[in-house]
């Protein structure tokens, strides 16, 4: 019953510094340790606000009007994607003009199965290749992941969008086609004026 009564008591002396606002003074066998109030030993959280406001550096101030200009490590990425994608429609576009053919932008979404058919089953098709490359340029693009040149909007995959070297969209051709099918639509699109 001693030993019960010590630890109490022991628990009880070790806990009252802690609530209250006086210092204590607790004995035991060894020595003997002084217990003070909290916020006697810790800053006040205010005040450790204050401190931090006041070790900030002021780098560089930025006037308003450039706040929104203000990007992320992440943005960034997307817009070098984006400028990529910018110079290789360019390049595009050039080859276009320069060989005087057709482009073709080869819209596709990145989770698209049926996009993925008809790169493996159409496009890659012998006679398919073929005609493309006699007559057209292809530019691909994500639409996920890229932004469409000439302002095109996202929308149904795959699509395909046929484009003279003046850039005046000619014809399009959405959804998954056969070989045959495809072949029939450029075709059609030879026989459009440019």
């Amino acid at each position: 019953m001693n030993k019960l009564l010590s630890i109490g008591l022991l628990s009880i002396l070790t806990i009252m510094p802690l609530v209250s606002e006086e210092p204590y003074v607790l004995e035991t066998f060894e020595e003997e340790t002084e217990f003070v109030p909290m916020e006697d030993t810790l800053p006040i959280v205010e005040s450790i606000e204050e401190e931090v406001i006041e070790l900030m550096p002021i780098e560089e101030s930025v006037p308003l009007n450039q706040i929104e200009t203000l990007v992320s490590e992440e943005e960034i990425v997307v817009s070098n994607e984006e400028l990529e994608t910018n110079m290789s429609y360019a390049k595009a576009l050039q080859k276009t003009k320069d060989e005087n053919k057709i482009l073709i932008i080869a819209i596709r979404g990145t989770n698209c199965h049926y996009c993925d058919r008809m790169e493996n089953e159409t496009l890659n098709e012998q006679s398919v290749e073929d005609a493309l490359s006699e007559n057209f340029v292809t530019f691909h693009v994500d639409q996920d992941l890229e932004e469409l040149p000439l302002g095109l909007q996202t929308g149904m995959t795959p699509n395909f969008v046929f484009v003279n070297a003046n850039e005046d969209i000619i014809d399009m051709a959405p959804g998954l086609r056969t070989p045959v099918e495809f072949l029939e639509v450029l075709d059609r699109i030879l026989k459009q004026p440019k």
